[in-house]
């Protein structure tokens, strides 16, 4: 096959690929008619635009793949930072829920406190008050008052009678004093 035969088998794009690649751009080119090489011409122009446009987008697709690569490196940087907050936060609320438990007014009814404790009890004339306060069992607490208290003649010892107690700080005649009222937490 010859190569006007060939040039007339492809298409235009083709037709100007045979030429530079083969190098029989004069006897081609006289084959050719003038609306023949426009064709041709213009295809090239077209098929160089096409090329420029695909190496822009190109560029600009590498560009965008790169931006979203720091983005998401950023944002997996922000997300690890919110990661150790959340964590912290959550040991927070652990160990002051621990606290509020610890601290939360128990009912006398539910379960007895131990040693001394802020206790809420109830006045008929005076309402809600809150003491420093402890809760005394029968014949646990001697005294050396035998006045307004229990005698035990087994063991011959005088007790603080069974119930709560005021402790106070600063009185120096008293260390305790009983609770007229209703403890209830």
């Amino acid at each position: 096959m010859d190569i006007v035969d060939r040039l007339k088998a492809n298409d235009a794009t083709n037709q100007l690929a045979n030429i530079i690649i083969y190098g029989e751009t004069t006897d081609t080119l006289a084959s050719l008619s003038a609306n023949e090489i426009i064709k041709l011409r213009d295809q090239l122009a077209e098929s160089k635009r096409y090329i420029r446009n695909l190496e822009r987008e190109h560029k600009e697709n590498i560009n965008f793949i790169c931006s979203q690569k720091s983005e998401i490196e950023t944002l997996n940087n922000q997300l690890a930072e919110c990661q150790k907050e959340y964590e912290w936060q959550c040991a927070n609320v652990k160990s002051l829920t621990a606290v509020i438990a610890e601290c939360q007014w128990i009912s006398v009814e539910y379960r007895m406190p131990e040693g001394i404790v802020l206790v809420s009890y109830q006045k008929e004339y005076a309402g809600n008050l809150i003491c420093k306060a402890c809760y005394f069992k029968k014949h646990e607490q001697e005294t050396s008052d035998d006045s307004h208290y229990d005698y035990n003649e087994e063991d011959d010892t005088y007790y603080i009678p069974e119930g709560w107690y005021e402790c106070i700080d600063n009185w120096e005649d008293y260390a305790s004093v009983s609770i007229h009222g209703i403890v209830t937490h």
